[in-house]
């Protein structure tokens, strides 16, 4: 005997029967039970594939449990479902009973079960591996259970922890790949972090860090995240930026003598006490650097700025001497051409014009754009060489009587047009001063000027 599958939540039954050849009868009595609470998935897994969007499917539930009744749960934030609607006219089965103890109950279920659409929603993801979640549909002991799957972005790092100097190769680089866009990808740098910067561009991530002037080390986690459409923002990785504290120095800060201002990047946290030693010469925080100010001088002199807290001071400097005074010291008379980072130089024009050179030989020591000492002293190695060299004699001749010094300057010392340099381009040509592509004769006559330098650092260990 067999009977019919049923969803009925009523108990059936019914009569068979049997009748034999000679006319005898039995009749057998068949009884199918009431189908109990029933909710069964079209389908128990899902694989999304990736989409860094939301997305949504539809499961059919076939179900004799009123669906409003039905318990929807989610084991992950990122995973949740909802029935679609009513698209059905339901009864509760009011005749079902059941027993707890000697209390009825009546029960849920519906007197004709329902189809009815089951939306799956999952947020946009751009993680780079696969992740999984289940939603569960249950009342009382019945349950249906969907798997659902979702693929990551395959975002994948060459590295993702970088570690840094204090002051040297600020900058490192990491290749990256995986489905997404690089214009898209962004770091999430959090505020105490500010001294790490992340950019990307195709198939290359960029870290870059500020020096740490901090005698501590440093370290911060920062987040890579995904924009998807300005809206939907996910994180995909993260990476680990390290950096050394620096090695305790000293700073040092020369002026002319004019009342003058300059920032130096110093250790310096917030509420810090800063002292100086004179009252011309103050520092101000301003976020991790001191801003130091010095009044205008008339004598050389020098302060010592020092910080709470940090081992390091800065040592200020300030001339006597501005860019443009008439400097006289001892022997050493001329003009201040430029003053810069304690190095002071000074001009003097010599009367007349002069050959650079009698002869056309290529000197190879006298060739430096930037130090006219250097190309001096190639000049004087040369047996003669007051004869063979006029313009360099000339100016070494103002090396007398206590005075020591003065050279004849590289062409890029200084800017004076038509005036001969110490640098040397040729064989048969030398280089006037600020013009650095044209080589003109040496034995042609040209003016000549003189230099000098001084040191204003008074304090230079």
């Amino acid at each position: 005997m067999s009977c019919d599958e049923t969803f009925s939540a009523e108990e059936a039954t019914a009569t068979v029967t049997v009748e034999t050849l000679l006319g005898k009868t039995k009749e057998i009595t068949v009884t199918r039970a009431a189908r109990g609470e029933f909710i069964i998935l079209s389908q128990e897994e899902c694989n999304l594939g990736f989409v860094p969007s939301q997305q949504q499917f539809s499961v059919n539930v076939f179900t004799n449990v009123e669906p409003s009744d039905i318990k929807v749960t989610s084991s992950n934030e990122w995973l949740r479902g909802e029935f679609s609607g009513r698209n059905y006219m339901s009864e509760r089965c009011v005749r079902c009973v059941r027993w707890v103890g000697d209390q009825p109950l009546s029960r849920a279920t519906l007197e004709n079960p329902v189809s009815q659409d089951f939306i799956v929603i999952a947020d946009g993801y751009a993680g780079a591996d696969m992740r999984e979640g289940t939603i569960t549909l249950s009342y009382g002991n019945e349950k249906g259970v969907l798997k659902v799957t979702q693929q990551g972005s395959e975002f994948r790092l060459s590295e993702s922890d970088f570690s840094f100097k204090a002051e040297e190769e600020l900058t490192q680089t990491a290749t990256w790949s995986g489905n997404l866009d690089a214009y898209k990808l962004y770091a999430d740098i959090p505020d105490e972090a500010g001294w790490v910067s992340v950019k990307f561009s195709y198939g290359k991530m960029t870290v870059n860090v500020t020096p740490n002037p901090f005698e501590e080390s440093r370290s911060a986690v920062i987040k890579l995240c995904y924009d998807y459409n300005g809206d939907d923002r996910m994180m995909v990785s993260e990476i680990g930026v390290k950096q050394e504290g620096a090695v305790p120095y000293d700073r040092y800060v020369c002026f002319e003598s004019k009342a003058s201002n300059y920032t130096v990047s110093f250790p310096i946290t917030d509420g810090a006490k800063v002292t100086s030693s004179a009252d011309w010469c103050t520092a101000t925080p301003n976020g991790s650097t001191l801003v130091v100010r010095a009044t205008a001088a008339t004598e050389n002199r020098w302060a010592e700025i020092s910080v709470e807290g940090v081992s390091s001071k800065i040592y200020v400097s300030q001339s006597k001497y501005k860019v443009g005074d008439t400097y006289t010291e001892g022997a050493v008379t001329g003009q201040v051409y430029s003053m810069e980072q304690g190095e002071g130089r000074i001009t003097q024009e010599l009367v007349g014009k002069y050959a650079w050179s009698t002869e056309n030989v290529d000197i190879k020591g006298a060739t430096d754009y930037n130090d006219g000492t250097k190309n001096m002293e190639a000049i004087k190695a040369i047996p003669r060489w007051k004869d063979l060299y006029p313009a360099f004699a000339a100016v070494e001749a103002l090396n007398v009587n206590g005075a020591t010094g003065w050279y004849l300057p590289a062409v890029l010392e200084m800017t004076y047009n038509g005036s001969w340099s110490s640098t040397q381009c040729s064989a048969t040509e030398a280089l006037l001063l600020g013009y650095d592509r044209y080589g003109y004769s040496k034995i042609g006559q040209n003016r000549i000027v003189a230099m000098n330098r001084f040191s204003y650092n008074f304090v230079q260990k």
